[in-house]
């Protein structure tokens, strides 16, 4: 059995050698109060964000079916096209 570098394996554990300590995660200590003061909120924001779009989601399927996919996919398009008309690429190696 073949293992990644810097893992080892045995019957009973898997342990990485480098992995980081959950006190060097920043997202972490912020929850828990030792870190930086409010650097969890554009996380809340961002997960709030993504339920309420999916319970709207949700909400308009259940009363329109398939059509309630016509604005979204509509908006998805033109976001697209505007962002293509401007130049700006996923890969940030290719100029834009």
């Amino acid at each position: 059995m073949h293992s990644a570098p810097g893992m080892s394996f045995n019957s009973l554990t898997v342990s990485a050698r480098k992995a980081p300590s959950i006190r060097n995660c920043a997202r972490v200590e912020a929850v828990f109060g030792t870190g930086p003061r409010g650097e969890w909120l554009p996380y809340l924001l961002l997960w709030s964000g993504v339920f309420i779009g999916a319970s709207i989601g949700a909400f308009a399927h259940s009363r329109m079916g398939l059509t309630a996919l016509i604005l979204p996919v509509a908006v998805l398009m033109l976001m697209a096209a505007v962002s293509l008309q401007a130049g700006l690429s996923w890969d940030k190696s290719v100029p834009a």
